[in-house]
């Protein structure tokens, strides 16, 4: 450790990290790659200098991790060494070729304990085109931190290049960490502890996979109990695949028009297409659960002091094939938005909680995916004029076994839906299907959101 530097506790969404790290020997589990990419003749001296600036002004881009003498893991800032922005050539390569080396590099494995827990390079690319790949480790940043520090960057750059507006100064990340630490001795944590108890409690919920009853139906044969509303849904060996599919700017804007016109949240919307999706299924089962990625980021100081804040719950509906569509539409954003209320409860708190509850195992859930929508709003993060373009990749390994990540594309808004499935349980079909029932669920609703959810799913 670095002298004179503070030691801080880890926050709730690093020690949730922090409990997978400990458990699994592959530790590029928790590795995250980002690239924006500059479809311009950026000029390279001007955006290292940008890329150092926003790293100065991004406290969790310099976090270093520690271990006491007692083995308590604990961070603190680099304020002394001077991060090193790598510059690699890929010009002479095909751009899938260069993709291929990103994603090599996302697979790299951090030395996580007084070592820097990202990366940075300037990648040369044809035709004069640059872009900035950043890897970074889940316990120090979360994707939404990664995406706004690249934005840092392009303004940064778009500031000294074109003389426009400097960016807004982002805010500590150390004082979100002494928020964070407070809230776990408050009275609010208790509060949010009873909410949660009372959430899980009320009554169990039940597995809906996504391929159908089949999984649960092998979990009840293989345990011998013919009750059992809970399921193991991760395959044995974490490797994964992924699948990307575009939704054009015009169908994007008919759902976020949808939305507005009926004051619901595009989130909840999606939500809701997938839980129809889940049901269909399911022979329209009624009560299904997905696991909501939180960000945690409603405030500016939130937003804008980066690191890792998401945590996990989930997102639970009871709702049959009787009700109108756009009605359970607007239950859906309510559970959501109760849920949003208690988000910064400790998610392995919760999952234990409801373990011991139901005397499940912690590898059993009722829940077959995750699901994470990141809003409208970060697209203005980025200057318009230096045409951009973010992408993201996967270390190649992941713990849940299907994720969906949805973005809105900086060039046009368009809606990108980013599928990370384990490849021993769940087939490229499988996605296929998912994405392409998903849609006409969604615009089905929305060419009639007064039909039944019955009637929406005997339409498609």
């Amino acid at each position: 450790m670095e002298n004179n530097s503070r030691l801080y506790p880890l926050t709730i969404a690093q020690k949730n990290q922090l409990y997978f790290y400990n458990r699994y020997s592959q530790t590029n589990l928790f590795n995250q790659g980002m690239s924006l990419t500059f479809d311009c003749n950026a000029n390279e001296e001007v955006l290292r200098e940008s890329i150092l600036e926003a790293i100065a002004r991004c406290e969790s881009m310099r976090i270093r991790f520690s271990k006491t003498a007692d083995g308590e893991v604990m961070q603190y800032i680099n304020n002394e060494e001077a991060p090193e922005i790598e510059a690699v050539d890929f010009s002479m390569l095909a751009d899938f070729e260069a993709e291929n080396k990103m994603k090599e590099w996302t697979a790299e494995p951090f030395t996580v304990f007084e070592k820097p827990v990202n990366r940075v390079v300037i990648v040369r690319l044809a035709e004069n085109v640059k872009a900035v790949f950043l890897l970074y480790h889940l316990m120090a940043l979360d994707r939404q931190a990664a995406s706004l520090f690249l934005s840092d960057v392009a303004k940064i750059y778009s500031s000294k290049a074109y003389g426009t507006e400097y960016p807004q100064m982002t805010t500590s990340y150390l004082s979100a960490v002494e928020k964070d630490i407070q809230y776990q001795t408050s009275s609010a944590y208790e509060e949010d502890k009873s909410y949660w108890y009372d959430f899980m409690a009320k009554s169990e919920a039940y597995y809906a996979d996504i391929r159908g009853p089949k999984a649960l139906s092998l979990e009840r044969r293989y345990r011998n109990y013919p009750f059992l509303r809970a399921c193991v849904n991760t395959a044995k060996s974490p490797e994964t695949l992924t699948a990307r599919f575009h939704l054009e700017k015009e169908p994007t804007q008919r759902i976020i028009n949808f939305c507005e016109h009926h004051k619901i949240s595009v989130d909840a919307f999606l939500k809701m297409g997938l839980r129809t999706y889940i049901s269909k299924m399911n022979y329209n089962q009624s009560d299904i659960s997905i696991i909501n990625s939180i960000p945690r980021r409603d405030t500016d100081e939130d937003l804008l002091s980066g690191g890792q804040r998401t945590h996990y719950f989930p997102c639970r509906s009871v709702i049959n094939s009787e009700e109108i569509f756009i009605d359970a539409v607007k239950k859906v954003e309510k559970n959501h938005r109760d849920n949003l209320e208690h988000a910064d409860f400790d998610t392995m708190e919760f999952w234990q909680m409801r373990a011991e509850h139901y005397h499940n195992s912690t590898s059993q859930a009722y829940e077959c995916m995750t699901f994470a929508y990141q809003p409208t709003g970060l697209r203005g993060e980025f200057p318009s004029r230096l045409r951009c373009r973010l992408n993201t990749y996967s270390s190649g390994v992941a713990l849940a076994s299907l994720r969906l990540d949805v973005t809105h594309r900086i060039e046009d808004n368009g809606l990108d839906f980013d599928f990370t499935y384990q490849k021993n349980r769940l087939e490229p079909q499988d996605i296929n299907s998912i994405y392409y029932y998903l849609c006409k669920i969604l615009f089905a609703s929305i060419e009639n959101c007064y039909a039944t959810i019955g009637e929406i799913i005997s339409r498609v």
